[in-house]
């Protein structure tokens, strides 16, 4: 009897360890698209070069183009594009339940959902933005290589390519990578609470800045309750869009100030608005489980 338990607990911590190490799988997978984008991209301006530019293939014209923000726009949307085809489908294949029917948008969100995604779009947005301002206070080096960041990416000057990417593909890839299939494998091996925080530093990880890696861990533990609480990843990917497009072209209707204790104050109320934004988000998804019953 005593061998049969032994057995039967080294089989689940073989197990879960199993579930831990494919929760991994998808980052690696990512960063592994990203590099073959990269290459198919350089490889196609090269030949480009070669046979269409008038003075042939140039090095120092060629190194030049690598580091454009408009060529790195196009190995991102390349690389989100991959990303969601083979992702997707292995969230579809390992996440969604066998069987189960297509639903409705009535079916996914009401309006209590909806609603709570853009007041918790909102105040993660304050969070976000004020805390860049203490870091940047306290670390003006972290501050300088973030813009510096942006300044490469070319968020600074929003084309309608870079928009797509930003505000469409990568909500939906990094939704897949992290929510969808990362978060999936680590519940099977974690209580909920820590699969949640280990994905979210992980999704800062991936954003390869301090500051951005930051407030992108706090989202990333937003996100996960959203998951969670709506058993749906479509709107993980609604309040991430609607993140990001506040983000890139509303950042100015954050409202700042200079005094210490309205600064204190205004966080502090952006916090409590999040956690309002989770228990109506709550109430919307129960509310939704009953009028499907």
């Amino acid at each position: 009897m005593l061998y049969k338990r032994r057995s039967i607990l080294i089989k689940n911590i073989l197990k879960k360890a199993g579930y831990f190490l494919m929760a991994l799988l998808p980052l690696a997978a990512a960063f592994a698209i990203q590099l073959f984008a990269s290459l198919i991209c350089s490889l196609c301006q090269a030949l480009y070069m070669h046979f269409f530019s008038t003075g042939g293939f140039d090095i120092d014209a060629f190194g030049y183009i690598l580091l454009d923000s408009g060529f790195n726009t196009k190995i991102m949307l390349l690389y989100s594009a991959v990303t969601i085809l083979l992702l997707g489908t292995w969230y579809r294949i390992a996440a969604v339940p066998k069987g189960m029917l297509r639903r409705r948008l009535g079916q996914i969100f009401n309006a209590r959902m909806l609603l709570a995604c853009f007041i918790l779009m909102v105040s993660m947005q304050y969070i976000a933005s004020y805390l860049i301002i203490v870091i940047a206070n306290f670390r003006p080096d972290w501050y300088e290589s973030y813009n510096q960041l942006f300044e490469s990416a070319g968020m600074n000057d929003m084309t309608v390519l870079l928009t797509v990417y930003t505000v469409i593909l990568a909500p939906v890839c990094e939704e897949l990578i992290f929510r969808g299939l990362m978060l999936h494998f680590f519940r099977k091996a974690l209580p909920f609470w820590a699969a949640n925080l280990l994905q979210a530093v992980l999704f800062g990880v991936y954003h390869m800045n301090l500051i951005q890696g930051i407030y992108a861990f706090l989202i990333g533990i937003i996100l996960g309750c959203i998951l969670k609480l709506g058993r749906s990843i479509y709107p993980a990917i609604l309040f991430h869009i609607l993140f990001n497009l506040f983000g890139s072209y509303l950042d100015f209707l954050v409202v700042y100030t200079s005094s210490p204790l309205l600064f204190i104050m205004v966080a502090a109320a952006a916090g409590l608005l999040t956690a309002a934004g989770l228990r109506l988000y709550k109430k919307g998804a129960d509310m939704r489980e009953i009028q499907r019953r």
